[in-house]
């Protein structure tokens, strides 16, 4: 049996055997990060056969049995679930460190001759793993609860293991497994803040805290109290972190109270704070770092407070333009991945793979791409490093193999993700994430073929119980996609299924950074830290979209922090009403069970609405009353508009008119409450024959512009309002407003407005 399942939740342990100088010089010697696996692995080893290392018993020969029974513990597949190309890259790490560290370390024995020899102790393991402390043993065993779903997920009970012991660690750690069981995700940030909490202050809050009604009320008072000024301190938005407390709170009474595991407090349960009062938009608030407030739901960066021209700009023009951004980035990245993978099977038929003998031993080799390609085709995906040096050779890279062939690396399926959410908003990221292409019969159960085409069969856990399934109409460009992702993750799924491994089930697969172990692909998360830390990355980035956008630099670095799959959907839901005026059509086309009236409001932020309900709103969606067209047709020509500013300032100031206070309020009441944007049943749109052919000539010079990614939102808006002008004069059955609309459509110039409806 292996010790340690997962090496993902090592950090979670504290140092107890290791003494902390020590631990600190390794970690100083040592040439990357990757000594702090085995470094955890030592600890745990320590405690496994009851032994501790300091500066001290480094010093002296006595550190010989405990340092070459470590290497062979490394070595062996009981200690640590890792591959052996791992393990032997762990145990190298460390007699490297070892020997940086005889530097500072007099006395110190010479363990160089373990690196020309990593089998060495193994039997030393294989007879003190007959007498291994069975306390350690579940120690680091680890914690991990499953979702409904399977994900594992880890809790760091390290520290209260020492705090309050095992037994009391046990007791917590089953009863959020079988809560957990029963979850679609495992929300574990509290879980282990609430451990670490309870570890760092046992004396105050012993284990016999959660037995008195009393006491567990005081605990939960005073955990709540350090959990908000926490938030509060790393200006964490308080109302979001107010819904995540209660929630964790009713996990707490449900697993834990309700069960009798621990105390009823007194009173009306444990403490949740009153979430105020908060408009949808207001949930996703930063602070930019100009210090203006911005709204981060969509791609398209919001301020808080704005004019209803920087509205116009951002909802006519920015929306779209940053959609259009991130696809166009998208397809061509789609298109490069899978065009590598149409050249290796197309240079599969060139060359005879059997004439492609590796050579004997550790060579230098360099192999064509149509080599490189036949020897794929032959031996399919490498089982390990090893492996795969004996087939290309030891001095190419795997990256560099990997994007020869066009094999899946991490975050190379993103791409393909975006345009599936773009082109079906209804696609959310829990939908996409490990989507099952095949049930446990192997049948291909989550891309079906129907009457109508193909369909996506997939779940999206917030919808609840029967409405979870979710069942995506694809159209040709998306089932194209499909197939393509198919067939790029089709080596991968054949290696997994070939080992046994389920994941060969799922749809999105990777290879790591080049070749490592097949598995779940795992939805990137772009953001500044991450930009900051891997500027690689960021460089990576930035040279695919150079050819998709003019932003450079911390302008880019800020966009691209904004794009993930629920920023993509969400702009692409307001897109849709956008072009339909309608919010029943946007929560159709974002997979909603239910329409909501107020659905609008959870993806703009107040300025934004405010410009719909007072312009938009009462101009598409209210009555339209056209008012006497009587002055002159020439009006673009006498008055000669050299900027858009000129025309957008004109049309503001003669074509919209708010409506007259006698109608608003007929019986002149008085009232202390402002008028709100809903309360108007109508507005004035006053468009005389001047007014009238200008807006027709620059809803044409719009809809004939011949670049018309440049065009301005200002532009786009008068057109959009022409067109329902238009629309309404023709429904109409006024001859006079008909006959005016004619003269207006004779007399119209787009050619005058063709310099004014682009960015300057």
């Amino acid at each position: 049996m292996t010790i340690i399942s997962s090496t993902l939740f090592l950090p979670n342990y504290p140092f107890r055997k290791i003494s902390e100088p020590l631990a600190k010089a390794f970690q100083t010697h040592a040439s990357s990060e990757l000594i702090n696996v085995p470094l955890k692995l030592l600890e745990c080893y320590l405690q496994l056969i009851e032994a501790e290392l300091s500066y001290v018993h480094l010093s002296s020969r006595s550190c010989e049995p405990i340092i070459i029974g470590f290497v062979g513990a490394l070595r062996s597949r009981t200690l640590a679930d890792s591959k052996e190309p791992v393990r032997i890259r762990w145990a190298r790490r460390f007699v490297e460190t070892l020997t940086s560290l005889r530097d500072e370390i007099p006395g110190m024995p010479n363990f160089d001759y373990l690196m020309a020899d990593l089998e060495e102790g193994k039997e030393l393991w294989d007879s003190q793993q007959k007498k291994l402390n069975p306390l350690a043993l579940r120690y680091w065993n680890g914690w991990q609860v499953d979702s409904l779903k399977g994900v594992p997920s880890f809790l760091a009970l390290g520290e209260l293991w020492h705090s309050h012991g095992p037994e009391f660690t046990e007791e917590y750690y089953r009863t959020w497994k079988t809560f957990s069981a029963k979850q679609a995700r495992c929300n574990i940030t509290l879980c282990n803040k609430l451990a670490s909490h309870l570890s760092k202050n046992s004396l105050e809050w012993p284990t016999t805290t959660f037995q008195n009604p009393e006491n567990i009320k005081s605990f939960f008072l005073h955990f709540m109290k350090e959990h908000f000024l926490t938030a509060y301190r790393e200006n964490l938005n308080i109302p979001t972190q107010i819904k995540t407390w209660n929630r964790f709170i009713s996990n707490c009474e449900e697993a834990f109270i309700q069960s009798g595991v621990w105390a009823t407090p007194f009173g009306d349960g444990l403490p949740r704070p009153i979430r105020p009062k908060q408009h949808r938009a207001q949930t996703r608030v930063s602070v930019s770092d100009e210090g203006v407030e911005i709204h981060e739901k969509l791609i398209t960066r919001v301020p808080l407070e704005i004019t209803d021209n920087e509205a116009i700009e951002i909802l006519f023009k920015s929306i779209h333009k940053d959609i259009e951004t991130v696809k166009s980035w998208a397809t061509e990245q789609a298109n490069e991945l899978y065009s590598r993978v149409q050249l290796r099977i197309l240079a599969t038929t060139r060359i005879n793979s059997s004439e492609i003998k590796p050579r004997e031993g550790w060579q230098r080799r360099s192999y064509d791409h149509e080599s490189i390609c036949a020897i794929f085709q032959s031996n399919g995906f490498p089982s390990s490093r090893m492996d795969f040096e004996h087939q290309y050779g030891y001095t190419i890279l795997s990256a560099d193999v990997a994007n020869i062939l066009g094999l899946p690396a991490a975050g190379t399926l993103y791409p393909y993700q975006c345009l599936l959410v773009a082109e079906h908003n209804e696609i959310t990221e829990s939908f996409l994430k490990n989507f099952r292409l095949y049930d446990d019969k192997g049948r291909r159960s989550g891309f079906v073929k129907t009457d109508t085409g193909y369909q996506l069969v997939g779940f999206k856990d917030r919808r609840g119980g029967k409405l979870s399934e979710q069942k995506i109409q694809l159209n040709a460009n998306s089932t194209k996609r499909i197939f393509e992702v198919i067939k790029i993750t089709a080596p991968l799924r054949k290696y997994l299924k070939g080992i046994g491994d389920s994941r060969w089930k799922e749809l999105f697969l990777t290879c790591g950074k080049g070749f490592g172990h097949p598995r779940s692909a795992v939805i990137p998360t772009w953001n500044k830290a991450l930009f900051d830390k891997h500027t690689r990355i960021f460089e990576r980035l930035a040279q695919q979209f150079s050819n998709h956008t003019s932003l450079r630099g911390t302008e880019l670095k800020n966009f691209l922090s904004r794009v993930t799959l629920s920023s993509l959907r969400a702009s692409c839901g307001v897109e849709v009403y956008l072009k339909t005026q309608s919010v029943e059509a946007m929560s159709k086309a974002l997979g909603h069970a239910n329409h909501d009236c107020l659905q609008l409001s959870h993806y703009l932020p107040e300025s934004i609405l405010a410009f719909f309900q007072a312009r938009w709103i009462r101009i598409f969606q209210r009555g339209l009353i056209c008012d006497a067209m009587k002055d002159s047709s020439f009006l673009i020509e006498a008055a000669d508009f050299e900027t858009m500013e000129e025309l957008n300032l004109f049309l503001k100031n003669h074509a919209l008119k708010d409506i007259p206070d006698h109608l608003v309020n007929p019986e002149n009441t008085q009232t202390t409450e402002p008028y709100s944007a809903n309360q108007y049943s109508e507005v004035y749109i006053s468009v005389d024959p001047g007014i009238m052919t200008a807006l027709v000539s620059l809803e044409k010079a719009v809809a004939t512009a011949e670049r018309p990614e440049e065009v301005t939102g200002v532009a786009r808006y008068w057109a959009d309002l022409t067109k329902a002008v238009v629309a309404e004069i023709r429904r109409d059955n006024d001859a006079l407003l008909k006959d005016h609309l004619y003269v207006a459509e004779q007399r119209c110039n787009p050619r005058r407005m063709e310099k004014l409806i682009y960015e300057c």
